[in-house]
């Protein structure tokens, strides 16, 4: 993975050019690194210039004069010498130039002190220690040719040129022509295959365009004029002209420009219509056979590939890992340029792809479309490692920083769990993803780490890079010499020591971490031999405490597996080491050897290797203990080595062991994970997986199919025991997480700066840019369960995915596998003779979420394919019916957004109005919102309008879809063969039952109405068509039919005494409570069970009940006791006003102080159950100390929000002139202020029937107190004594009303008033009543609170003389 970051650096070439400076920067014709890419040449059409790659410097510039780039033409193209002691340059004038290039140890510049002390550098880093060598460049050779020269091929003694007559001559360096190595491209005989392939000769005027020496390839890569391309090979090492045979490159006619990768042994091509593609070698016939072929694509702004024309320049990184490319802008005619982008939008067009070619990052991604660009590359070419890409273009050069992926070409580092980049300077680390939760942009957010400038002033590049593969906690870098190391915690880094011991140790073949040690393999200089050091983090970077072990050929990669090492050397051997702890020393051993130089074609081609284990069910011979297998990586080509099993005569003679034949697992194989945990129970079938990046071909992973028993498994062999399935993914996975089923991956993202998005600054130059680094990631579970689907291994998908259902994502997953299927099928062009869709219906069905899956898949799927999904599943309306039976009404909701678009509007108001009754029954408010809001959002002229969406196809076959809809514990058998078990019916939705006693028994919270008892009604799809037509045909509106469900569900929640249900209704629904409660007074019932209405506020409301402590009880009493009438304007303030205050300092400042235990409340609820009397709860003759030490001296209150909801329904209800439930809620706040303000004299006294009403109700309450609840006795017996002083006073107004022949109020005017919930208003009773209310007073008549005492409160009589009336 290589990633631009960070800011395009501008080198200004125009101060170099003082003596043909222009307005317009100097065109860059060519850039190109010699072998160690640390000088690069760039050249212009008149100028040449060495750069040194870090810093970056021009280290000399060569110019030549304007007479003589007349008479000799421009320059064209410029290469290397292999020593870096030349550079052959071809012009456009038949001229070729060879320059002598001496490079000498002097530093070009050094920085000296000023005398001021001020100024004097003090610290280190301010020291410049890099190499700064003086570069001097002449002109040794011109030679004169024939034609003009269009390419050069530089070799080690010589120069290939081709020119365009068709000649081709070896020059050397000293400019000597050897004529007996020069042929014409028409001599040389072309064949498709290196054997049986008769030859044909080139008759045109051909001639070689562009030519690479690819030596591991097997000869020279040419691309002709005619866009055709070859291999030129021979069998003499030196090509002699009558050695020559070409083989053509088959299917290509487009090409433009080549280039070689030599680790993977790829030949690449630049296409003419913007394309790359690649070739292999077939090892087989010799004939060149196209392994790939790949277009620029661009997720957001594909209109920019218009802009895109031909391939400029292709270059391969050194190490083989990325491939680098600019492209031409395409040229049009203004017609076209007025309809489409203009070229002048676009940016240069740059991308990096793998070596696949899987592409890494284009320019085009993400690109601004306010800005201009005038610019376009001409050249590229990549800096050591592959930090920087040098950028030659029609304006200049710039240069690009770039990081890389820490597994780039580093075996060891492919199994990390982290994301790690690593810079020219730094090291980005991805933070631990549970810590992402936290961050507002996680995915862009990195820990950083700097590498020390001390290290890196003479050991730039950074080449190695290492971490602990699980809970990284240290960082160790390796340069050109010696290494250093980084606690990830604390951010402090450790050097050598001894500089002399860093620089004398060449790190070579790699450097990982084991068991606190740092292991690195390298090269000893100063004794000058191969070892493998161990370094322990907890001492000092020295090599006292090293442990060396001597190797005896160069270590070129390893790769470690708990407590072994494999390495590589040299001489193609594979090597297996043991490191050991014993006696607080490190040691290794050396267990096992394996020669593998048959099977590579040079050492440089072995991308990686890997110790694992692949027989986990069976006993195979092992190389050492868990490790049964070693894959090796060979250009591409992944190939699996085993021992061969020894018999135990072998063993203990101790012959060699014998590997099994090689066998090739895969090919084009970039990158590979394999994670060997050792708990795998949970996802065996993931865990032990070998996951396979293959470039543009995509994932594959080479998954294990483990059999059900063990019976099974001796009867198959290796290969039927795995199974190689292909999937792509949109991201280029850098971390394959097993157990989550995600890759993540990193991405770039261009911010050009805002100052040139608004106009400001060069027009003929391309706005600075900065690039962002970001970490993405995806799921691939449903490509996995799609191709096992795909063959007909359906049991080992659901055993896959029933160890995923853990994941937060397991329905989005099986959402993406109908939804891509559904795609796909629905929207061919041909008819698919195996349809999956089918089996992918049965699959889901296996699961709870089936139903919601369909739905959501539906939702976010375009109409026109709705008929393909519904053709394999049931009718929408059937689904939907499903939906209400299971209590499913989230989704039930879903479907009715897709029964809207296929029926017709009154069908849909038929199902909305079953759903929102189905809603409401269960208390869904936010279902029932949603649908209130659909409901009213239909328009009544689409009552009878055509569905917009086509029934399904009657021709489906039911008999196929009517399992779909079966109760899903039967088990599921598709038509096409596809059988799986079922993994349980889903959950059925549960219903609270709030159980209490009351008199008549116990009773069952949240009564349903008899039409909805939890279950859709069943009505056959003829049936709802013939109801909702039914319902069109009386003419009601939506507007009357929305309003009739509503207020029918509230008068049913009123019936049955919900009243929290019912405030909640009101509040999410918007239903105004207040009036229809005040429409609805005559229609509605009384409340007909006063105990049971009570119980069901507490238990709804969570209110506790009352309990008070005889401590308390008689300090109430006494209070009451003194309480005495005093004179007050009317016979309501002498009852309740006078009382209330000191009443509610004596009672509510001690109830508020009595603990009420919870336990208690849950007793009563929890014994209602039983058919048992509830005084064993509480009773007259409950030991109240007992109570205390549970209960304590406060009483329990309802929570805030109960608290807050029990006074808005009290209000409510007041205001709406329900008494009855206004005196229940006060009696259960034990709120006095508010019952003597709306239970009032003037209010009581007005109605004869609701005193009456509260009378009996009162006494009903008291009879269920003694039984059920003493703690509300008490209030009960106060507030009858209460309603008795209002009858009497009542009966005293009546009768001065009489004697003042008031004959104006009848009977029949008090009732028709009290039915239409308007309270009577006289003034003449009022005054009656404070007549009567002096006279008494006068008469000093007062109400006692005498009678005998109960458990709670003193019990009151209105008989009783000289005790005060209250209702405590």
């Amino acid at each position: 993975m290589f990633l631009p970051e960070g800011g395009e650096i501008r080198i200004d070439l125009d101060k170099y050019e003082s003596e043909t400076r222009s307005e317009r920067a100097p065109k860059v014709v060519s850039v190109v690194g010699n072998r160690e890419k640390n000088l690069l040449a760039v050249l212009t059409e008149s100028s040449i210039y060495i750069f040194l790659a870090n810093p970056q410097i021009v280290l000399c510039c060569f110019r030549r004069s304007a007479e003589d780039v007349s008479e000799k033409g421009t320059f064209k193209t410029i290469f290397w010498r292999g020593d870096s002691s030349a550079l052959a340059v071809s012009t456009s004038h038949n001229v070729l130039f060879i320059y002598r290039v001496v490079i000498s140890d002097n530093q070009c510049f050094n920085l000296i002190d000023a005398n001021d002390d001020e100024l004097t550098r003090k610290s280190q880093e301010l020291f410049i220690r890099a190499k700064r060598p003086v570069v001097d460049v002449s002109l040794a050779v011109i030679a004169r040719l024939d034609s003009t020269a269009s390419c050069l091929a530089p070799l080690k003694d010589e120069i290939l040129v081709c020119l365009q007559d068709g000649w081709m001559h070896r020059i050397s360096w000293e400019g000597v022509v050897d004529s007996e190595f020069s042929f014409h491209l028409s001599n040389i005989p072309f064949t498709y295959d290196q054997l049986q392939s008769k030859p044909e000769f080139v008759r045109s005027l051909a001639y070689v365009r562009d030519i690479e020496y690819a030596p591991l390839v097997g000869g020279f890569v040419l691309v002709l004029s005619d866009g055709r391309a070859a291999l030129l090979t021979s069998q003499d090492s030196r090509f002699h002209p009558q050695e020559l045979l070409a083989v053509w490159a088959i299917g290509l006619n487009d090409a433009c420009c080549c280039t070689p990768n030599h680790k993977y042994r790829l030949i690449m091509f630049g296409c003419l219509n913007g394309e790359i593609t690649g070739y292999h070698l077939d090892e087989s016939n010799g004939s060149l056979m196209k392994s790939y072929r790949v277009a620029l694509n661009v997720k957001d702004g594909s209109e920019l590939l218009q802009t895109v024309g031909t391939v400029r320049h292709i270059s391969y990184l050194n190490q083989g890992s990325a491939l680098a490319a600019v492209w031409n802008q395409k040229e049009r005619d203004r017609s076209v340029l007025a309809k489409s982008v203009s070229t002048l939008g676009s940016p240069p067009i740059l991308a990096i792809f793998s070596p696949f070619g899987s592409l890494l990052w284009s320019s085009l991604e993400s690109n601004d479309s306010t800005l201009s660009f005038s610019d376009s590359y001409t050249s590229v070419e990549w800096g050591p490692e592959g930090y920087h890409l040098w950028l030659g273009s029609e304006n200049g050069l710039s240069l690009m920083r770039i990081v890389r992926s820490i597994s780039v070409d580093r075996p060891n580092m492919e199994q990390i769990d982290s994301i790690i980049m690593l810079g020219s300077e730094q090291v980005f680390f991805s933070p631990p993803r549970e810590n992402e939760q936290a961050a507002n942009a996680p995915h862009s957010v990195w820990n950083t780490f700097n590498i020390p400038s001390e290290y890196l002033a003479t050991n730039w590049p950074v080449k190695l890079a290492s971490v602990e593969n699980t809970n990284p906690r240290t960082l160790v870098v390796a340069g050109q010499t010696g290494f250093c190391f980084c606690n990830i915690h604390t951010g402090k880094w450790r050097l050598f020591g001894n500089e002399t011991q860093e620089r004398n140790f060449l790190i070579t073949g790699g450097i990982t971490l084991w068991n606190e040690q740092i292991v690195a393999v390298g090269y000893d200089a100063e004794s000058a031999r191969e070892e493998i050091r161990l370094y322990p983090i907890s001492k000092q970077l020295d090599n006292q405490f090293a442990v060396r072990h001597v190797v005896e050929y160069r270590v070129l990669a390893i790769n470690t597996r708990n407590d072994y090492m494999l390495s590589f050397d040299l001489t193609g051997h594979l090597s297996i080491y043991r490191f050991l702890f014993e006696n607080d020393e490190q040691r290794m051993d050396r267990l096992a050897e394996i020669v593998i130089t048959d099977l590579i074609p040079h050492p440089s081609c072995v991308v990686s290797m890997h110790l694992t284990s692949f027989n986990h069910d069976c006993q195979s011979a092992l190389f050492c203990e868990g490790v049964d297998t070693v894959l090796v990586n060979v250009s591409g080509h992944l190939i699996m080595l085993q021992q061969k099993s020894q018999s135990e005569a072998e063993a203990s003679q101790g012959e060699p062991l014998q590997l099994s034949q090689p066998m090739l697992v895969a090919s084009c194989v970039e990158q590979i994970w394999h994670y060997c945990d050792e708990n795998t129970v949970q996802k065996p079938h993931l865990s032990q997986a070998l996951w396979i990046k293959s470039g543009a071909k995509g994932m594959k992973v080479w998954m294990p199919l483990f059999p059900k028993s063990s019976t099974d498994s001796s009867n198959r062999s290796f290969i039927a025991k795995r199974i190689m399935l292909p999937f792509d993914l949109d991201i280029n996975p850098l971390v394959i997480s097993s157990n989550g089923c995600l890759a993540f991956g990193v991405e770039s993202f261009p911010c050009y700066l805002t100052g040139y998005a608004s106009g400001v600054g060069d027009s003929t130059t391309a706005p600075p840019v900065i690039h962002n680094l970001s970490r993405n990631s995806k799921v691939f579970l449903h490509h996995l369960l799609r191709q096992l689907l795909k063959r007909n291994l359906g049991l080992y998908a659901l055993e896959i995915a029933g160890t995923c259902r853990n994941l937060s994502y397991f329905k989005h997953v099986l959402e993406l596998l109908l939804h891509n299927v559904l795609e796909e099928e629905a929207t061919s062009s041909e008819p698919i003779p195996d349809s999956l869709l089918p089996r992918v219906v049965a699959f889901i069905h296996e699961f709870p979420e089936f139903l919601e899956i369909v739905a959501h898949c539906a939702r976010k799927t375009e109409l026109a394919l709705w008929h393909a999904l519904f053709a394999v599943l049931n009718h929408p309306r059937e689904l939907f019916d499903v939906c209400i039976r299971e209590g499913q009404l989230d989704t039930a909701a879903s479907y009715l957004i897709v029964l809207q678009n296929m029926e017709t509007g009154t069908a849909s108001r038929h199902h909305s109005g079953v759903l929102l009754e189905e809603a409401l029954n269960r208390r869904q408010w936010i279902v029932a919102r949603d649908i209130v809001r659909f409901l009213r959002a239909i328009d009544p002229a689409d009552i009878e309008s055509p569905p917009k969406t086509p029934l399904c196809p009657k021709g489906a076959s039911q008999q196929k879809r009517s399992a779909l809809i079966k109760n899903s514990a039967g088990s599921l058998e598709n038509q096409d063969g596809f059988v799986v078990t079922n993994f349980g019916p889903p959950a059925p939705v549960g219903r609270t039952r709030v159980v209490s006693f009351g008199e008549n028994g116990p009773f069952v919270g949240n009564v349903y109405r008899s039409n909805s008892t939890g279950a859709a009604p069943n009505i056959s799809p003829k049936d709802a068509n013939d109801t909702a037509h039914s319902d069109a045909g009386s003419q009601k509106m939506i507007g009357e039919y929305l309003h009739d469900i509503l207020e029918s569900h509230a008068r049913t929640l009123l019936t049955e005494y919900a009243l929290r249900d019912l405030g909640a209704f009101s509040a999410h629904l918007d239903f105004s409570l207040h009036d229809w409660l005040g429409r609805e007074r005559r229609a509605l019932f009384e409340i007909s069970n006063f105990p049971l209405a009570l119980m069901k506020l507490h238990t709804q409301f969570q209110w506790p009940y009352p309990l008070l402590c005889q401590s308390v009880v008689n300090q109430i009493a006494k209070r009451i006791d003194r309480l005495r009438m005093e004179d007050q304007p009317s016979p309501d303030t002498v009852s309740m006003c006078s009382v209330s205050d000191d009443i509610q300092s004596s009672l509510t400042t001690p109830l508020r102080d009595i603990t009420g235990d919870n336990n208690f409340v849950t007793c009563i609820e929890n014994n209602a159950d039983s058919d048992e009397p509830s005084d064993t709860i509480s009773n007259a003759d409950s030991d109240w100390q007992g109570f205390e030490r549970i209960c304590g001296e406060s009483t329990a209150r309802g929570g805030e929000e109960s608290e807050s909801e029990l006074v808005f329904m009290l209000d409510i209800f007041h205001m709406a002139g329900y008494l009855e439930w206004t005196y229940l809620i006060c009696v259960m706040l034990r709120d006095v202020g508010r019952l003597a303000n709306f239970l009032s004299f003037d209010v009581l006294r007005k109605s004869a029937k609701t005193l009456s009403r509260l009378r009996s109700a009162n006494m009903e309450l008291v009879k269920w107190a003694e039984s059920s609840c003493v703690g509300y006795k008490a209030l009960f017996l106060a507030f009858d004594r209460y309603l008795s002083y209002i009858c009497e006073r009542r009966s005293l107004v009546s009768s001065a009303s009489v004697e003042a022949d008031l004959s104006t109020i009848s009977a029949d005017t008090c009732g028709s008033r009290e039915h239409n919930g308007t309270l009577p208003q006289s003034m003449s009773e009022a005054s009656l009543a404070t007549t009567e209310f002096n006279r008494a007073r006068r008469h000093h008549m007062q109400i006692p609170f005498g009678g005998e005492k109960t458990d709670v409160v003193s019990a009151m009589s209105p008989s009783d003389e000289g005790s005060d009336c209250s209702i405590m």
